[in-house]
């Protein structure tokens, strides 16, 4: 009278929740991993972009300036380059545990404000040659993103015709 059952038993129905449940949390995991590399990604390109950026306008604006002179203050937070009519000045400023630059140029500060993430250290320093005609200035400065450290380094020639 009931030998012609229709429908699902109770192992099968619970055999096909298990499935589902696996296929479904592979393909979260999946997913998850697809997201937090794409996040990676960008996060990379960005900082890599925003430091390109501030090496190029750092050395298009000195490049403009032509400085015939650089000083290095004695605190080491401050290069001044100098030409016959005027001074290009950049600066590092504390903040907090990081650093933000600001450029003078005509005796008008601005700060440099092309920079999302803040910098986890900025080094100036300058090299002189033998007859002091010559100084190379080093600029180093390191973005952080996330966990990730990008360190960048400027290099400028300053020719003294003295």
């Amino acid at each position: 009278m009931f030998n012609n059952k229709q429908g699902v038993t109770l192992v099968e129905l619970i055999g096909a929740v298990a499935i589902g449940g696996i296929a479904t949390a592979l393909i979260a995991t999946i997913f998850i991993s697809f997201v937090a590399s794409l996040n990676a990604i960008y996060s990379s390109g960005s900082a890599n972009s925003q430091g390109v950026l501030l090496t190029t306008t750092l050395l298009t604006r000195l490049n403009q300036f032509e400085p015939e002179g650089v000083v290095l203050n004695v605190n080491e937070d401050t290069l001044i380059f100098s030409n016959d009519l005027d001074v290009f000045i950049i600066r590092k400023i504390a903040d907090g545990d990081t650093y933000r630059l600001e450029i003078e140029e005509n005796f008008q500060a601005e700060e440099f404000e092309l920079i999302n993430h803040s910098f986890k250290s900025i080094d100036f320093s300058i090299t002189t040659s033998d007859n002091n005609a010559l100084k190379t200035v080093k600029m180093t400065y390191v973005i952080t993103t996330g966990t990730e450290d990008y360190t960048f380094v400027v290099s400028f020639l300053v020719i003294s015709y003295a």
